[in-house]
């Protein structure tokens, strides 16, 4: 029986949350001041998300540049061993020591990460909109 009871309880629940959830819908549908602050919110929303993405991107391709233009540059010469590069990563912004020649594709696979990484927080945002 308390089961049964609990059951009941949580459909209960479920059908007043549901009907709350329409009411406001509706009033925010009908109320022409609530629609325009939403829709101001969710815009503004937009927009600050846009200007962080367009950011982290120019410093990853940036970072990127660097980087190609680094190993064009060195072209095979190993004598400039354990040069600085700085990495604007998730996790933190601090320096990372490379070497040339054997740390080549361990920063390319890092670069690549990390534009997966934008690339999955834009489908989530596209996703959640």
């Amino acid at each position: 029986m308390d089961n049964q009871n609990q059951a009941l309880k949580i459909v209960e629940q479920g059908f007043h949350m549901t009907l709350g959830a329409i009411s406001v819908a509706t009033e925010t549908l009908q109320d022409e001041q609530q629609r325009s602050r939403l829709v101001a919110e969710i815009q503004e929303e937009l927009n600050q998300r846009a200007q962080e993405w367009e950011q982290k991107g120019e410093t990853t391709a940036q970072e990127a540049r660097e980087f190609v233009e680094q190993f064009i540059n060195q072209g095979g010469d190993t004598s400039s061993q354990g040069e600085t590069t700085p990495t604007s990563s998730n996790n933190s912004s601090a320096t990372q020591t490379t070497s040339t020649g054997n740390d080549v594709p361990s920063r390319l696979q890092d670069l690549t990460n990390e534009v997966a990484t934008l690339r999955e927080e834009m489908t989530q945002f596209r996703e959640s909109s």
